[in-house]
């Protein structure tokens, strides 16, 4: 009898660790859920003429409010979709590669010193989402828990995101100004921040 209080509170100790492990597996299945949902995405022509004209833009990346890298961007429209370009501070090329509209296709032909690493396909992802991904439906898509919105407010900016759930994925807002359009980019979840700042006349 005396093991009673001991065992109850066992008991009590494995209920709480079964319940953290299947919220947590609500969650990740939630966040999952509005990753590679074909149905609210497609491929929109709206940046084509942006994209021809070609974009020059300082780049900033931060994870965690820490700065993680800072150079120029330079971004080309293709027939099938659009070519980038990554370089340094003194204008060396690091990275170069291609972002095609098919959704399921990663980053291709990538070239540069920083090819191996996890930038290209980063870049491919982000510049597909800025520039190719509109939802099927304006001004939002829903495909069971995920929402995907393209609206557009005073004086013309634009806010992207797609949500599973209430959870935010990934946000992306065009702010346009006197001194030069900007771009920002995040994934609250992982903490990342990319602003992308176009270079006054390197549109070109």
């Amino acid at each position: 009898m005396a093991d009673g209080p001991r065992h109850q509170s066992v008991d009590r100790r494995e209920k709480g660790s079964v319940m953290s492990r299947l919220v947590t597996c609500i969650m990740v299945v939630v966040l999952l859920s509005g990753c590679g949902r074909p149905g609210l995405y497609t491929v929109s022509g709206s940046d084509r003429q942006a994209r021809q004209a070609g974009l020059l833009a300082n780049i900033i990346i931060e994870q965690w409010g820490r700065h993680r890298f800072s150079g120029l961007l330079a971004v080309q429209d293709k027939y099938d979709g659009l070519s980038f370009a990554l370089l340094d501070a003194t204008g060396v090329v690091l990275l170069q590669g291609a972002v095609v509209s098919d959704p399921e296709e990663g980053a291709g032909g990538l070239r540069g010193v920083m090819k191996k690493s996890r930038v290209g396909d980063f870049l491919t992802v982000m510049l597909r989402r800025i520039f190719l991904e509109e939802p099927v439906r304006r001004p939002c898509s829903r495909d069971m828990l995920s929402t995907f919105c393209a609206e557009v407010g005073r004086e013309g900016n634009i806010v992207k995101y797609l949500k599973a759930g209430p959870f935010t994925l990934w946000e992306i807002k065009k702010i346009k100004t006197k001194a030069g359009n900007t771009i920002v980019y995040g994934q609250p979840w992982l903490g990342v921040r990319v602003a992308i700042k176009e270079i006054e006349g390197g549109t070109k």
